[in-house]
């Protein structure tokens, strides 16, 4: 495990001990937001990043239009990642990706 990942472990369990919950912070979370669904990263993989759970991302989605308009936004950057893969990359495994 790499110091990077050993710090970000370190976090996320000082996080759930103490057992607050996140608060929405427009100018951390929506460039996250932002950030990881470029790389074509999942909901999951950002909630992991934000150290929040999926029921709180989608109250968030619900409870701030910001962060809604913000993720409509990036669901566009995630499908163009993901539909420039097989062009990019001649030997990839087109079919596999569709199953």
């Amino acid at each position: 495990m790499s110091k990077l990942e050993k710090v970000k472990e370190c976090e996320a369990i000082k996080h759930c001990m103490v057992g607050k919950p996140t608060k929405y912070k427009k100018e951390v979370n929506i460039p996250l937001l932002i950030k990881c669904f470029m790389k074509g990263e999942s909901v999951r993989q950002y909630c992991a990043k934000a150290l929040i759970t999926e029921p709180t991302f989608y109250n968030w989605i619900k409870d701030y239009p910001e962060f809604k308009y913000c993720y409509n936004i990036a669901l566009n950057f995630a499908a163009d990642f993901w539909e420039r893969i097989p062009f990019e990359n001649p030997d990839f495994n087109y079919p596999y990706l569709q199953a």
